[in-house]
Parts: C-alpha cells; sequence; structure tokens
C-alpha cells in the first residue's frame, strides 16, 4: 500500500513529498518526472505563475544509484517566488476557496496563512508523486491517459482512439478534437479578458489494469472510493463519475448494467457502463 503526505506553501522555500511503501530495485528516471511537471505548467490560458516556476525535483531520499531501495521516497521542489514573509497580509476571503473556513477554523486574521497552503501550487508535489507511480505502473504495462472532454459547455464530439491520440500530440489544450479546441481557445481569450474564469471536464481512462483490485468487502478499500477521494482531494475539483456517472441518474437500471455473457475465454462483457469497476 502506497501513502504520500505533501507540504509547503505557494510562496515558501519549496514543497515536499514523501512517498511510502515504494518498491525495492525500480530504476527512478527523473528526466520523465521532470516532463511532467512541464507537462502541468503547459496548456492555453494558464495562469502567470506558471511562467515563473519552472518546477524540477531533487530526490533527497529513497534512492542509490538512480534506483529505489525500499525505504520512503522524499522529494523535494524548489520555488523560483519564495517571497512568503514579504506578502502583505490578507483579510477578505475568497468564495470558492479554503479562506473563510480556514480562517474560522484556526483562528487566523490573516488568511495567507490558509490560502498559501490551500493552492493549486500544491498539486505539483503530487504531480511528481503521480509520476513516479506511473513509472511503477509501467513496470506492469499499465497505462493512465487523460484529456480535456468539456470546457465552458463545449463539448467534444466524438473520435477513434487514433484519432485522439494524433490529435492530442499537438493539441495546445490536450484537446482530441480540434474544432472544439478552437472553440474552447477563444472561449479562454474572452474570458480572460472579463477577469472571469471557466469550469471543465476531464477524462482520465487507465487501460491494461489486472482484475481484482480494490475490494467489495469494506467501504473504505473500494477502488472506486479510493479513486474519487484521490480526485476531489484537488483544488476546485466539485464531482467525479465512473462510466455515465451522473447520467445514471436518469437512466433505467436496464440502460446502466452491463450484461454477462460467457464464451469460451470466460466471462466478459459487451458494454462498460460501469467504468470497467463492479462492486468496488
Amino acid at each position: 500500500m502506497l501513502r504520500y503526505l505533501t507540504a509547503g506553501e505557494s510562496h515558501g522555500r519549496g514543497l515536499l513529498a514523501i512517498l511510502d511503501g515504494f518498491p525495492a530495485g525500480l530504476k527512478i528516471d527523473e528526466e520523465f518526472i521532470n516532463a511532467e511537471l512541464q507537462a502541468r505548467q503547459a496548456g492555453y490560458g494558464r495562469g502567470g505563475r506558471m511562467k515563473i516556476e519552472s518546477d524540477r525535483v531533487e530526490i533527497w531520499s529513497g534512492i542509490r544509484g538512480g534506483v529505489s531501495i525500499g525505504s520512503p521516497l522524499g522529494i523535494l521542489i524548489r520555488n523560483n517566488d519564495f517571497k512568503i514573509d514579504e506578502l502583505p497580509p490578507v483579510t477578505a476571503p475568497r468564495p470558492g476557496h479554503a479562506d473563510l473556513a480556514g480562517a474560522q477554523k484556526y483562528g487566523h486574521r490573516d488568511i495567507r496563512n490558509v490560502l498559501e497552503r490551500a493552492s493549486a501550487r500544491e498539486t505539483a508535489a503530487r504531480v511528481a508523486l503521480g509520476a513516479v507511480t506511473q513509472l511503477l505502473l509501467r513496470e506492469f504495462d499499465i497505462r493512465v491517459e487523460s484529456w480535456i472532454e468539456g470546457l465552458g459547455g463545449i463539448m467534444i464530439g466524438e473520435t477513434s482512439e487514433e484519432e485522439r491520440m494524433e490529435n492530442l500530440r499537438s493539441s495546445l489544450l490536450n484537446c482530441p478534437d480540434p474544432a472544439a479546441e478552437k472553440m474552447m481557445i477563444e472561449l479562454i481569450d474572452r474570458v480572460i479578458r472579463d477577469g472571469d474564469s471557466l469550469g471543465g471536464i476531464f477524462r482520465v481512462e487507465i487501460s491494461g489494469v489486472p482484475p481484482g483490485l480494490g475490494s467489495y468487502s469494506q467501504g473504505d478499500t473500494r477502488l472506486d472510493g479510493s479513486l474519487a477521494s484521490a480526485l476531489m482531494g484537488i483544488p476546485a475539483i466539485k464531482g467525479v463519475e465512473i462510466g455515465p456517472g451522473f447520467e445514471m441518474a436518469h437512466l433505467s437500471g436496464s440502460k446502466v448494467h452491463d450484461e454477462i455473457i460467457c464464451t469460451e475465454d470466460g466471462f466478459c462483457r459487451l458494454t462498460n457502463r460501469a467504468g470497467g469497476i463492479e462492486g468496488g
């Protein structure tokens, strides 16, 4: 079982991450981790902070000679924009952020004590940890892919897997539909001019997963619960779907479940409305 912790403030010295339970004997490719961090900073419409930072990892523990040794991996990402002690206090809470709740919980008069930690900057540490775990998953030929599916009400059209991957290679938004991407970029430009922001939807697909992960016996061991928890821990995410997700609320059971059939190779299904997870 892998466990992780992160620490650090948005404008502090840097971000710290610890990954416990990682196995020994795996080559740790730091350049792959750095490439994932650079991908986090790419994309159209990113904020100004992305231009200031040039994230790279420093692995402080858990490897020897570039190979994991079984002890906790300790990772540091330094902040170029280190100025936390120079920044003015914040007294006006912003809606949609942790400002008011955090200040009330801990009795802070300066809300900066809250927002410096409850910041999207913290996700850089999680991206680094996710890149490390991807190196492990690749040993088992398990692949994780993601792309934007909708932004500000604009949804992508249906594309084949081949078209999707080809389009993603040249995409500014990691969107597999060039026509939708063009409309999204125009919408982003307009919203930036208005000083506003947008919501959107992204999809994650994991392939090559062996059966039997998770459990049906306890709520806290269900794979769908663990995945939803990880996603909901990202700032700004307000909903998680597995399979058709929220659409199921408007459908009958016969339109939701996947019929089980038996073939010479064993049990299989003709549809994947469950999103690959049944019973946890």
